[in-house]
């Protein structure tokens, strides 16, 4: 068997130092591997990630030219070839494409080549949904490390698909991507033989000084040299990945297939730095509202659009998802550096955003006496849902006003403003915008005609959909009508606090089921009645700690909202919000990178996206956050997980001393949304409930415009079956648009744009492109 012995050199650009120190140490890296091609002919080095090739480049230009040679050569061989090697659970699924997307064009203007083999050999665990991406973005193969073998059986090299069939050639490694020393080297080859599949002509083994930068030394390349003839039957070759999976390719149809994904490893990583993952979130939603309404901009004429400005900052945020940052494993310092760079991200956003609706708003011409806003909706589905909206009155006390929508009188709330400043209103008000498109309302001075509204008696608010009480014993009690789903106390949504004794990362564990911290709710009451919405705040304390639930209703909706206010110092702790219901549940469909993950509640620790749903013996659950990225499912209970208070990049076997001090990760005041509701069938359209939180409709003052254009459009025919989701519009290079969509619910949808109608496969990732009047699939991402 041959030996593919792959020279490595693993380095975190960010992790247990800020990234300054990472860029030195990869400049420095790149130069020891560069020596060393040159004084050992045959010795091939593998190097991924842009963000290491850039460094290299501006730290030594006239180095950085000679690796274009061993790059043609094959001996410097460029894997992955992304921006970093992401988290791969966590991120948005677009967050993929454009990893692959901007990577790619890096390595084709630098070295002329493309890189075909994804490796992310030190991620966390990999989502079940992603060979589709690596496949449709001109992957042919996969190489990653974790889950190890004893948290998942393997086979060492296998066929890697998902839902919708897309496979990639997929490699584990067995042993660590590291080799200190000779003795750890000769250990590596041993592991890899005997999990090597026997009827395959070959396997790869890693070797070299990793972690902080470093690479193969020159002992363990002298040592290959000499073993080359290992053993009877055992040759050993420097390579690279590539040259590994063009040996096996002819021999694919022996290998076993693998689904679903590839869990666990590190379920901490899931739910620590709370603050973190929502800031994340929330760029990842603002970039793509920012493409969407720069698109919507530019097909209304006279924009420019900034494909320049986006590059940069999907870059940036694209380098913060490295999976030690938005794992949560790195240090304190690491941490406020990501702070600093999303604070940017989301400013460069808000011009680009404000840019573009500007060019819009100018188009419009509101009344003389009246106050205009308009709402836009980033989005590919007509949206009738709630949004608010604070009119300048230019202090003037403003009680009798109408609300004017595109379509007539719009019933509107009074709601307590942002500011506590005299004379200030905000009114809460059920909208309705066209996909890609907006409305334009106006705000006057007049007399409001009654509208029905929420239904109150004692200590109560109903909807159609759910009641909310509170009983005498002062328990909350939550009833969905139409489900018969009746939750009472602590049964509902209730603050759980347990010991945590494992490190950052959650070695060791797979559920956290530690000691319960008391929690006791001392205030519950109604803080808002109004037409359209009522409140109740429930106030719950334990030794250390602060949780306020800000538990909405609205007229007409299915689904309670909360708002969480937390100020957290129980330390050694994992903060679980708990749903007891009295029947079992059956299924878990987690929102993974463009799709869906389907698991057993198993009591395990499992990360999800801004959705997850839950189907029960009896009905479906919905849950819908703009932070939450973890939780734990059994029997009845559904539990979503809030803050891992545990010190910054603690690593087992360290341990912590009784009287030193330490940071904490989610400590201190936090604050995110969360939405709830039952449901009977599952339709595939649930994520519009995440819109409400991650994709909010976007309010803006109106100008006085020319009024070329309505008070309400789409800038974009589009008409998406309910299981088809439509996640990204944007201008490509070449004057183009393109659509990207994927099927929710495992059933044959359609999508249909400028009259033309396209099927979507279950499951199925689909890109559309748009040019001038014309539309087309296409099979790529790109």
């Amino acid at each position: 068997m041959k030996v593919y012995m792959v020279g490595n050199a693993h380095l975190d650009p960010v992790w247990l130092w800020r990234w300054p120190e990472g860029a030195i140490e990869a400049a420095k890296t790149c130069l020891t591997a560069l020596e060393l091609l040159e004084k050992h002919e045959g010795f091939v080095f593998t190097r991924g990630e842009t963000w290491v090739h850039r460094w290299f480049e501006r730290a030594y230009p006239e180095e950085f030219e000679r690796v274009k040679e061993f790059v043609r050569k094959k001996r410097w061989a460029v894997v992955n070839g992304w921006i970093v090697q992401p988290d791969m659970n966590l991120p948005h699924g677009e967050c993929f494409v454009r990893q692959s997307l901007y990577g790619k064009k890096y390595f084709r203007e630098k070295f002329g080549m493309e890189p075909e083999i994804a490796y992310c050999v030190d991620s966390f665990g990999h989502a079940g949904t992603l060979p589709q991406i690596l496949k449709k973005c001109g992957y042919r193969a996969f190489v990653f490390m974790r889950p190890h073998p004893h948290e998942k059986p393997l086979p060492q090299t296998f066929r890697w698909r998902s839902a919708d069939g897309s496979e990639v050639l997929a490699f584990r490694l067995v042993t660590n991507y590291e080799t200190f020393d000779i003795e750890k080297l000769k250990r590596n080859i041993e592991e890899t033989l005997k999990s090597a599949i026997p009827d395959l002509p070959a396997t790869m083994c890693f070797y070299g000084v990793g972690d902080h930068g470093g690479g193969p030394t020159k002992e363990q390349i002298e040592f290959i040299e000499k073993n080359r003839n290992y053993r009877d039957g055992v040759t050993l070759l420097f390579g690279s990945p590539l040259h590994f999976f063009d040996e096996i390719e002819p021999h694919r149809d022996k290998l076993p297939v693998v689904e679903g994904d590839l869990h666990p490893h590190a379920v901490g990583c899931y739910s620590v730095n709370l603050e973190l993952k929502k800031l994340n979130r929330k760029a990842e939603g603002e970039l793509l509202q920012g493409e969407a309404l720069a698109s919507m901009s530019s097909l209304a004429g006279n924009y420019e659009y900034p494909h320049d400005d986006f590059e940069a900052l999907w870059e940036d945020l694209l380098m913060n998802g490295f999976h030690d940052i938005l794992g949560g494993t790195t240090t304190k310092e690491g941490f406020e550096d990501f702070k600093k760079y999303i604070g940017g991200i989301l400013r460069g956003i808000d011009e680009i955003k404000t840019d573009a609706a500007l060019n819009v708003l100018r188009k419009l011409k509101p009344g003389e006496k009246e106050i205009a806003f308009v709402l836009f909706n980033p989005t590919g589905r007509h949206r009738t849902e709630y949004a608010e909206f604070e009119p300048w009155m230019n202090w003037r006390p403003y009680e009798n006003g109408v609300l004017i929508g595109p379509d007539g009188e719009v019933p509107f709330s009074y709601v307590r403003p942002t500011s506590l400043v005299r004379n200030m209103t905000r009114i809460l008000f059920r909208a309705d915008v066209p996909p890609f498109g907006y409305s334009l309302y106006r705000f006057r001075e007049g007399k409001r005609k009654s509208f029905e509204g929420l239904l109150y008696g004692d200590n109560r608010v109903e909807n159609e959909f759910l009641m909310l009480s509170l009983e005498d014993n002062g328990e909350l009690r939550v009833h969905f009508k139409r489900e018969g789903i009746e939750l009472k106390g602590e049964d509902f949504q209730f603050p759980l606090i347990l010991s945590d004794g494992s490190d950052t990362w959650g070695h060791g564990v797979y559920s956290f089921e530690g000691k319960r911290n008391p929690v006791r709710v001392r205030r519950i009451e109604f803080v808002e009645k109004s037409e359209l919405r009522a409140t109740i705040l429930r106030e719950s304390v334990s030794e250390f700690s602060l949780i306020k639930e800000f538990i909405s209703i609205y007229f007409g909706e299915p689904y309670l909202r909360t708002r969480f206010l937390i100020d957290y110092h129980d330390r050694l702790t994992v903060l679980k919000l708990s749903y007891r219901f009295p029947f079992r549940l059956k299924n878990i469909h987690a929102e993974m990178p463009y799709g869906f993950s389907v698991r057993e509640p198993d009591g395990m620790e499992s990360p999800t996206g801004r959705l997850l749903l839950v189907e029960t013996e009896r009905s479906w659950l919905g849950f819908a956050s703009d932070a939450v990225h973890a939780y734990d499912a059994i029997d009845g209970e559904v539990r979503l997980t809030a803050a891992r208070c545990v010190p910054f990049a603690w690593h087992v076997p360290y341990e912590l001393q009784p009287d030193a001090e330490y940071d904490y990760i989610d400590e201190g005041l936090r604050e995110f949304e969360l939405l709830f509701w039952a449901f009977g069938e599952r339709k595939g359209d649930e994520l519009r409930f995440s819109d409400i939180l991650n994709s909010p409709l976007i309010a803006m003052s109106s100008l006085k415009g020319d009024g070329s254009l309505p008070d309400r459009r789409s800038f974009l025919e589009v008409k998406p079956s309910p299981n088809v989701r439509v996640e990204v519009l944007m201008k490509g290079a070449g004057g183009e648009y393109i659509l990207r969509s994927f099927e929710t619910l495992g059933k044959t949808g359609e999508i249909s744009v400028l009259g033309r109608t396209f099927e979507v496969k279950p499951h199925e990732l689909k890109t559309l492109v748009i040019r001038d009047t014309e539309v087309f699939e296409s099979d790529t991402c790109f």
